[in-house]
């Protein structure tokens, strides 16, 4: 079907067709229904994309927000005094989801988005599961900083206890392996080398 046949088929002219195509107008509900009763996707023609890409884009959105929502309830450089003066903001944020999003909610998201909602509106059960979190935080930090540690033993220079506990961080904050980041800094440490750079432990020295 050409330019000129599609746009007959909502009764309108190819030089209204080139203009929407440009953006310089938008087809009406009366076109869109004409081509949809055609077998054409409406939503694609409109907004120029797929429902499951649209699907894919929003559930996306949703474990973005939720992400985002519970690194704030248990970052702990944020006090118990500022998650809970922020809690109607996050409650809002969870609740639109639910409201706007659940047809569209995994079973998994929509259980995320219930249980942080559920600490949330409950204080004593947030500063419970902030505590528990934490002190998982630091015994998993300290046990991948020995491991981080127990890499270095015996090499020349080897990194500094600062740089080891920021590998440590990095390790314990975003689940990266040790061994993956050990090699990351020796790699880096090597190409200094190589290029007569500054040993990068240094700065932390």
């Amino acid at each position: 079907m050409n330019q000129t046949e599609f746009a007959a088929l909502a009764g309108a002219s190819k030089r209204a067709m080139v203009s929407w195509e440009k953006g310089e107008s938008a087809p009406v509900a009366t076109a869109l229904l004409a081509w949809a009763e055609a077998g054409a996707d409406a939503g694609y023609i409109l907004l120029g994309t797929r429902p499951n890409e649209r699907r894919s884009e929003a559930l996306y959105d949703i474990k973005d927000e939720l992400m985002l929502v519970r690194r704030a309830l248990f970052d702990p450089e944020n006090s118990d005094e500022e998650v809970a003066r922020r809690r109607a903001f996050y409650r809002n944020s969870i609740e639109a989801k639910i409201r706007y999003d659940a047809n569209i909610m995994t079973p998994d998201l929509r259980r995320e988005a219930d249980e942080l909602l559920s600490l949330i509106n409950d204080d004593t059960k947030l500063r419970e599961a902030r505590r528990a979190k934490h002190g998982a935080q630091r015994t998993l930090r300290d046990r991948n900083r020995r491991e981080i540690a127990s890499w270095f033993e015996g090499t020349p220079s080897p990194p500094t206890e600062t740089s080891i506990y920021m590998l440590a961080s990095i390790a314990t904050e975003f689940g990266v392996p040790v061994r993956t980041l050990v090699d990351v800094a020796e790699e880096l440490r090597h190409e200094a080398m190589r290029a007569d750079r500054p040993d990068p432990y240094e700065h932390a020295r």
